[in-house]
């Protein structure tokens, strides 16, 4: 038998996936949603753990864009027999998501076999080569795991509900010991702020009903001013990432509510630079009296409208967006509970 060491692991369980990055693998033009109502549930309702999620249909990068248009034309052209033109696109998104794979740290993934996926599949093979843990719900049971995955993954890591696939990652998070099955490593990196500067941070936050104020320094345009370790931080930025843990470096953290002053996570959200552009000329900051919530004259949704959104488990991000006048980006945001 094995030493105890040789099949557990015992390393720090305060959050062992806090941020890792999860790729969310599964169907997706196949499928009538295009794949995201699966996503955004499982995101929403493990945001406390802090995973940098990769999704597919919401792709933290501005190529390989996979949406019902592009199938659409994609689609066109096949029957065109124009294939040369229509492969051009899916080199881009295959390359795209195969690369997703290669930055992950571990992936979910959604299998139903009544569905013809052969990117999923590449891309599970891909990750097994890497030897990383791959989470693997079967829409029709574990029971009728294809024999082949079988003896590929762990049948550990194989469920029959999404319920049971959360108590897993729970498991593997929290846990003071767990099984890491030649799969689970954790290398976690140095946290910059240190306890006592977390403290020092919120020491600096009147909490109010609505927007919490950070009483600190200030920046010129009136973001707030955290000091750590000789280097200058965004408070508010600071605030996101306390709650909701890794935020890409190449994402902005951006207000719902449209006054700088504010630190509550449940204001922000984050989004690329185009995202803030545009959030900027669409609220028209100047000379703005700054509110919080529905109060604020710039808002763009009610409390109504949110909840609608979120209970919304048939329309995509794009379509949600013109309907409210928002960014597929933003929606999602608002899907996963990092919005209000």
């Amino acid at each position: 038998m094995p030493a105890r060491s040789d099949i557990f692991t015992t390393s720090p369980a305060e959050n062992r996936l806090r941020y890792m990055r999860g790729y969310l693998c599964g169907a997706m033009d196949r499928v009538v949603d295009g794949g995201e109502a699966w996503r955004v549930a499982l995101q929403r309702d493990l945001a406390k753990l802090g995973v940098f999620w990769l999704d597919p249909t919401q792709k933290p990068i501005d190529i390989g864009i996979e949406d019902p248009e592009m199938r659409v034309k994609v689609g066109a052209l096949k029957r065109q027999d124009q294939f040369a033109e229509a492969s051009i696109p899916i080199k881009v998104i295959r390359a795209v998501d195969l690369r997703m794979v290669d930055h992950s740290d571990f992936l979910v993934a959604n299998l139903d076999l009544e569905v013809h996926a052969c990117g999923t599949y590449e891309e599970l093979f891909l990750a097994n080569r890497q030897k990383k843990p791959v989470i693997i719900h079967i829409e029709q049971g574990k029971q009728n795991v294809p024999n082949w995955l079988l003896g590929t993954f762990p049948h550990e890591m194989f469920f029959s509900t999404w319920g049971e696939v959360r108590e897993y990652l729970k498991h593997i998070a929290y846990s003071p010991t767990v099984k890491h099955l030649n799969r689970w490593m954790f290398f976690h990196p140095p946290f910059k702020f240190d306890p006592e500067s977390v403290a020092n941070f919120w020491l600096k936050v009147k909490k109010t009903p609505g927007c919490w104020l950070w009483n600190g320094r200030q920046f010129p345009n009136g973001y707030g001013n955290f000091r750590c370790r000789g280097k200058q931080h965004l408070a508010h930025r600071v605030a996101y990432e306390l709650v909701t843990g890794y935020i890409d470096p190449r994402l902005h953290v951006l207000h719902q509510c449209d006054n700088p002053q504010c630190v509550n996570p449940s204001h922000l959200f984050a989004g690329s630079q185009k995202n803030n552009i545009h959030d900027m000329f669409s609220k028209g900051r100047q000379g703005a009296r700054i509110q919080s919530g529905e109060s604020n004259s710039n808002a763009k949704l009610t409390l109504k409208d949110v909840k609608a959104i979120r209970s919304n488990t048939t329309d995509s991000h794009a379509v949600l967006g013109r309907k409210y006048d928002m960014s597929a980006v933003q929606i999602g945001h608002i899907r996963r509970g990092k919005s209000r």
